[in-house]
């Protein structure tokens, strides 16, 4: 089978080409960055322009739609921009595809469509209350899939909403990116800036235990909407703790928070929908997951400064 990958440079695109490829996938990444995985077909193009998202998907058996915008923060400055560069490049994937015949998509979402949600964990019929525009402009992209998969209901979509992922090559220093954030803050004897008291929870889930929840979705041929998620709480004050005292340097340090009502509280998801229909289940201890991120960040942090 081949795949398409848009965003398969970036953070997470990277670690699912790499699964992709040891899987024995051909792999098409379609991406402005040249991809860090080696034995890819590489197209360099932007997902902006239809032409460009023509030529991706010729020949491919599926595409998986990761490319987008991520951070809450800039989302604020730049609203035009995340609602054309997460919205209309999700209408011009889906486009292409119906029309080259491409049946098989899987696109990523966020947990960011629900705004604050229970803290035992929102459940996909959670209602989606999104607070940044960036999480407005991923709640959009994903009713214009919905409606591609009303008008040709042919085709076999699913919708992926991964919570709070961490891991290598994750670029820190932009919002989403604590963990790398505070750990490269440490190194550099800088404080690990939280914003608010700290007592904000987030679910946190290796990177590894997303790509193969993608992967189980592609082979199995799942379709529907489902939580990426470990249905663990953590506040980002025990996870600035936990860094501090596994590199033994660096210090906290308290902000107000500039972002207002676009912060989300409380962020914890549900799972059990996609464990059931694809037998999948995080692999990967947080904390023994935190001590290889941090071990990587300390031989090649380097790269992101």
């Amino acid at each position: 089978m081949k795949v398409l990958v848009t965003g398969g440079s970036g953070f997470i695109g990277t670690h699912l080409v790499d699964l992709l490829i040891k899987k024995g996938y051909q792999v098409r990444v379609l991406d402005r960055r040249v991809p860090k995985v080696p034995g890819v077909e590489w197209m360099d193009g932007d997902l902006r322009w239809l032409g460009d998202c023509d030529r991706a998907v010729r020949g491919v058996d599926a595409v998986m739609h990761l490319a987008a915008r991520i951070s809450v923060d800039e989302s604020l400055d730049f609203v035009w921009e995340y609602f054309n560069d997460n919205l209309m490049t999700t209408v011009n994937i889906f486009h292409a595809s119906i029309k080259r015949g491409v049946n098989r998509i899987i696109f990523t979402s966020s947990c960011e469509v629900y705004g604050n949600t229970p803290p035992t964990g929102a459940r996909e019929d959670h209602p989606c209350n999104p607070t940044s525009p960036y999480a407005a402009s991923k709640y959009a992209a994903e009713r214009a899939a919905l409606a591609f998969k009303h008008v040709f209901p042919h085709l076999k979509l699913t919708i992926l909403r991964p919570f709070n992922t961490f891991g290598e090559w994750q670029r820190p220093f932009r919002a989403g990116a604590v963990i790398p954030t505070f750990i490269l803050s440490a190194l550099q004897n800088k404080p690990l800036v939280i914003h608010g008291k700290g007592d904000q929870t987030r679910d946190f889930l290796y990177v590894k235990d997303i790509v193969s929840a993608h992967v189980l979705a592609l082979e199995k041929e799942i379709e529907g909407i489902f939580n990426i998620a470990s249905g663990v709480p953590r506040t980002i004050i025990s996870v600035a703790e936990a860094i501090v005292k596994r590199l033994g340097m660096g210090r906290i340090e308290f902000q107000p928070d500039p972002r207002g009502g676009a912060q989300v509280q409380t962020s914890v998801g549900n799972a059990e929908n996609f464990m059931k229909a694809s037998g999948w289940k995080p692999e990967h201890d947080f904390e023994k997951a935190l001590d290889e991120v941090v071990q990587w960040y300390k031989e090649k942090g380097k790269l992101f400064l």
